[in-house]
């Protein structure tokens, strides 16, 4: 029984383990992809593109998106002068019949003025679907539900459209950064399995990351500053790892195989790029690719796993005290 015990104890302590690389590694990928977006401007630019592409005449005129582009309810919510990442519908819908009734006379009913504005507008996927809902219409609050339910349907569409896109990205991003700092899963079970030291220090190191809450610490935001901060969070934790003595890193390799005192840093570019390709066989490569799949997951829930393998740990580590003691009680 006590065998038993502390075999599936070490089991336990395996998971957890492979739970810590693939939730830090999960997170790396998500800090990267956002510094990647924010660096690029991916949210704003697509969000530009895919209204622009709407309001696109058939003769590719661009009279519309122009003029809506001058609207102050696209202006309060631009950042430092760029087309806003994100635009609510509310704020769309204000923006357009802002746009639309900019120049009407004084005495005119906005609605009929707006209608008409709409029904002169050149043709265009947005005066299409208008045109399709316009007559339903007998006044402007109605009109502004038409335009709300339009924009948010377009945008259910532009988020689907991106998180496929986002998730490819993920794919690629874990699979080469996985490759760049040497996270192969058959190599880390199997340094977690034969060294305990490692082990104890993964559970004390888990230990501390549940303290944490996954949405404060580390999941990054839609903001500069916020951003920069979640990744220099993640980086120093991803440090800790390297400290621990994972079984991660290239150099790390280099020096087990080729004796502690060696650095590869010595290495030119191409003699490390030469030396890691050395490395790599079916074994290895299949280890790769099971730890892109698992990172490919997402942090959120490989932060839920070890949750509740600590969890699981506590309680049969609880029961096993109680079992000493009862023992000692008999005897």
């Amino acid at each position: 029984m006590i065998f038993l015990h502390m075999f599936n104890s070490q089991i336990l302590d395996v998971a957890i383990g492979m739970a810590v690389i693939y939730l830090f590694q999960s997170i790396l990928i998500s800090g990267l992809n956002e510094l990647i977006v924010m660096i690029f401007s991916l949210r704003r630019k697509i969000l530009k593109f895919f209204i622009r592409n709407a309001f696109k005449a058939d003769d590719q005129s661009e009279i519309l998106f122009t003029e809506l582009e001058r609207s102050p309810f696209i202006s309060y919510c631009r950042h430092k002068k760029k087309f806003p990442p994100e635009i609510s519908p509310n704020t769309f819908t204000d923006a357009i019949i802002e746009t639309l009734s900019r120049d009407m006379p004084a005495g005119r009913d906005i609605y009929e003025y707006v209608k008409e504005k709409i029904f002169a507008l050149p043709p265009s996927q947005f005066k299409r679907i208008l045109n399709a809902k316009i007559n339903e219409c007998s006044s402007l609050s109605e009109l502004r539900t038409e335009i709300e339910e339009w924009f948010s349907t377009y945008m259910t569409r532009l988020t689907d459209w991106y998180k496929k896109r986002v998730q490819i990205a993920i794919y690629v991003l874990s699979f080469i950064t996985t490759i760049a700092l040497n996270v192969d899963s058959f190599s880390a079970m199997n340094e977690l399995w034969r060294n305990e030291k490692l082990r104890e220090s993964v559970i004390a190191f888990s230990a501390e990351i549940i303290k944490k809450e996954y949405e404060a610490e580390y999941k990054p935001v839609n903001d500069a500053d916020s951003t920069e901060l979640a990744f220099d969070r993640i980086i120093q934790d991803y440090q800790k790892l390297s400290i621990l003595d994972f079984p991660i890193t290239w150099e790390r390799e280099y020096k087990i195989k080729n004796g502690i005192h060696t650095d590869m840093s010595k290495l030119t570019l191409m003699q490390k790029l030469k030396w890691s390709a050395q490395q790599m066989n079916l074994e290895k490569c299949l280890g790769f690719l099971i730890t892109t799949m698992a990172v490919s997951i997402g942090a959120p829930m490989w932060y839920d796993v070890l949750k509740k393998l600590m969890k699981i740990r506590e309680g049969m580590k609880k029961n096993n005290n109680d079992a000493t003691q009862a023992r000692k009680e008999d005897e």
